[in-house]
């Protein structure tokens, strides 16, 4: 019984140990992906414009971005062009949908 729950114990440090692994390496990739796409403003607003229409949505986009901004991930500055182009991306979201009858 014993060396079941240590075994138990044993198998969740190491699932936390591979966690804590993971999100640092995957920490520094994307910090070197989004300051790479977001480095100037009009790459900032693309990089925006172009998630948002990738996922519908340009609150999940901000919410997204404001987390990295908290976890010092992406600058406030390159967030806030990232932001502006959400705000683009869902209006040509709209604007496609509106030429082509589509119902939302």
């Amino acid at each position: 019984m014993w060396s079941d729950i240590l075994m138990g114990l044993g198998a969740l440090g190491l699932i936390l140990l591979g966690m804590d692994w993971l999100s640092k390496g995957l920490n520094r990739a994307l910090m070197q992906f989004l300051q790479r796409w977001t480095s100037r403003p009009w790459q900032g607003v693309l990089f925006g414009t172009a998630a948002t229409v990738a996922v519908q949505s340009s609150t999940v986009l901000t919410v997204t971005t404001i987390g990295f901004v908290n976890a010092g991930v992406l600058s406030l500055q390159n967030a806030a062009f990232v932001i502006y182009g959400s705000n683009v991306g869902t209006s040509l979201n709209r604007l496609v949908c509106g030429v082509s009858g589509v119902a939302i």
